[in-house]
């Protein structure tokens, strides 16, 4: 037991050992043509799958997007301007259909609607409103190309139209809902021409009449916002939109209630770490019409009222990193390997073995010789080994030998 403990187990418990490396013909792999092969072709695969998934962080292609809609009681201060949100309105021609000016027929009045609205400690609520008059003025050529641009809108859209002043020091903003604490709205009102307040020459009540028959209506044509999360340039982009609902001063008092949506994009343009860039949109949501069929003799006959909605729509977009490009290509490089690896194994083992065996026997594989012919080349006979040279010699005088004892057997003289 001593004896077996001293041979097997105490040799095994060396930590100081020196571990045998041997090597087959100079190296520490056995070689094939065929694996050369593969893995070149495994190589240039790889190059592929870089180039393949590397282009994707150059083209800003088909990025990872997340939406959401969140709620908010008091929406918060949205800046309106003729670049976010372009519009332009008139009241329609029931003959031509068209859009027209004509003061001396109806007169609009536009201005900034501010009101607040305070719970005193005795329950009771006081509300204050300012109103800040607008300029309106017929839309200029000029003007509307400034925000016309790359996007699918034309002056013909807003030609013939009422467009707002553009102030920037005060610019349009809406905020809040009517019930919250600070509302900010956008009004706009329409009265028939009245001799008594009006600036130009009122048309007659016949030729006032004859523009609000049967088809008459109030129009906005407006910028609508397109997106497009996987343009990486422009990914938001404006498109001609409208509105038309029947009024009549006449026959009913119109409200329309016009919601616009606040949009967030958020982009992550980095390569190796987040950077973002954020931008703040106007879309049309939705509208609301309120009628009633009793009109009044000395207001306004209809009331277009832009509201910020309570849902703001989120969109965040994010491109691919390097270290992403980098995880796809290791993984589908290795399952690449690891699939070669099985199919050439047996392959390989067989060639090392066939190689391994001939270079024990110190013999390598010649030409196929004509066994009919007695004379043989020493050089055509190819045997390994450190004596080479003499091992030839030997080898050629025992077959010589061999045969002259063949040749004698085979002669009767010899035999008698």
């Amino acid at each position: 037991m001593l004896k077996t403990f001293q041979e097997k187990v105490l040799p095994k418990m060396n930590l100081f050992g020196k571990p045998v490396l041997l090597n087959f013909q100079g190296s520490h792999k056995s070689q094939s043509k065929i694996g050369v092969l593969f893995t070149l072709l495994l190589v240039g695969f790889g190059v592929w799958l870089v180039y393949y998934f590397g282009r994707e962080i150059v083209l800003k292609k088909d990025p990872s997007i997340v939406t959401s809609e969140l709620y908010t009681a008091d929406p918060p201060p949205m800046t309106i301007t003729q670049e976010k949100f372009p519009f332009a309105f008139a009241i329609v021609d029931p003959k031509t259909q068209v859009g027209y000016i004509n003061e001396s027929i109806y007169l609009p009045k536009a201005y900034q609607i501010l009101r607040k609205r305070m719970i005193k400690s005795d329950g009771t609520v006081e509300v204050s409103v300012t109103r800040n008059p607008l300029k309106l003025e017929a839309c200029q050529k000029d003007e509307v190309e400034k925000f016309v641009g790359d996007n699918d809108l034309d002056y013909n859209d807003f030609a013939g139209l009422y467009c707002v002043g553009q102030d920037a020091e005060n610019p349009v903003t809406l905020e809040g809902l009517f019930s919250s604490e600070i509302y900010k709205g956008f009004v706009i009102e329409f009265h028939l021409c009245n001799s008594s307040t009006s600036s130009v020459l009122c048309g007659s009540d016949e030729e006032i009449k004859a523009k609000f028959v049967s088809g008459t209506n109030f129009m906005i044509n407006f910028g609508n916002t397109a997106i497009n999360l996987q343009n990486y340039d422009r990914p938001i982009s404006l498109y001609r939109d409208n509105y038309y609902t029947p009024v009549n001063p006449y026959t009913m008092f119109k409200e329309v209630n016009f919601f616009l949506q606040k949009i967030e994009l958020t982009t992550d343009k980095g390569w190796l770490v987040e950077d973002f860039e954020k931008s703040s949109h106007v879309m049309y949501q939705d509208t609301k019409d309120i009628q009633n069929s009793v009109p009044s003799s000395t207001g306004p006959f209809a009331r277009f009222v832009i509201k910020p909605s309570s849902v703001t729509r989120v969109f965040n977009r994010s491109y691919i990193k390097v270290q992403d490009i980098s995880a796809k290509v290791n993984g589908l490089f290795s399952v690449a390997l690891i699939v070669l690896i099985i199919l050439l194994s047996p392959y390989a083992n067989l060639k090392f073995y066939e190689t391994l065996i001939n270079e024990l026997f110190m013999i390598k594989l010649a030409p196929k010789e004509d066994t009919n012919k007695i004379n043989m080349k020493p050089e055509k006979l190819k045997i390994m080994g450190p004596h080479k040279k003499k091992n030839s010699v030997a080898e050629m005088e025992r077959r010589e030998s061999l045969k002259a004892t063949v040749l004698t057997s085979d002669n009767p003289d010899t035999k008698k």
